[in-house]
């Protein structure tokens, strides 16, 4: 997906993507385990496990073209809704990709709702094509790397 978009939706969508920065994110660990002087070993290494997963969204979203973007915009605008409506834990997205042709989303913790929403999405995205967004004619998977496409871009 294009750096333009992206960056649209990252400004959009704050709370979803706040694990964007790398360095940023450990930076906040070591101030944190300095912080945590105090606190007994046994949960030391409860807090910083929990901490520590690696994200994977500083390298971006990783989707090739930008048909997907509303179909992205729109799951995020539902999802954040419904954290906020129904006052739930806030969620951050850990990896936003293509694979096997479909639209993929890790997060940091599981609802049932949420993931709900983040597979139908996975769902859609198999009848939307990647690169131009049409869902209209014949969408297949091409052979080799599975893609989503439509006529016009294989």
């Amino acid at each position: 997906m294009k750096e333009k978009l992206q960056k649209k939706l990252f400004q959009k969508y704050p709370k979803l993507f706040r694990i964007k920065d790398r360095k940023r994110h450990f930076r906040a660990i070591a101030k944190f385990h300095r912080d945590m002087a105090k606190i007994p070993f046994e949960q030391k290494i409860d807090i910083l496990g929990s901490m520590c997963e690696e994200s994977a969204m500083p390298r971006g979203i990783e989707i090739e073209g930008d048909g997907w973007y509303w179909l992205l915009d729109k799951l995020c605008g539902c999802i954040q809704l419904c954290i906020d409506r129904n006052r739930l834990e806030q969620i951050e997205f850990k990896q936003v990709k293509e694979s096997l042709g479909r639209l993929v989303i890790f997060t940091n913790y599981e609802n049932k709702i949420i993931n709900g929403m983040i597979r139908l999405a996975g769902y859609l995205s198999c009848f939307i094509c990647e690169h131009c967004g049409s869902n209209e004619g014949n969408i297949t998977q091409t052979a080799g790397p599975l893609k989503t496409l439509c006529v016009k871009c294989r």
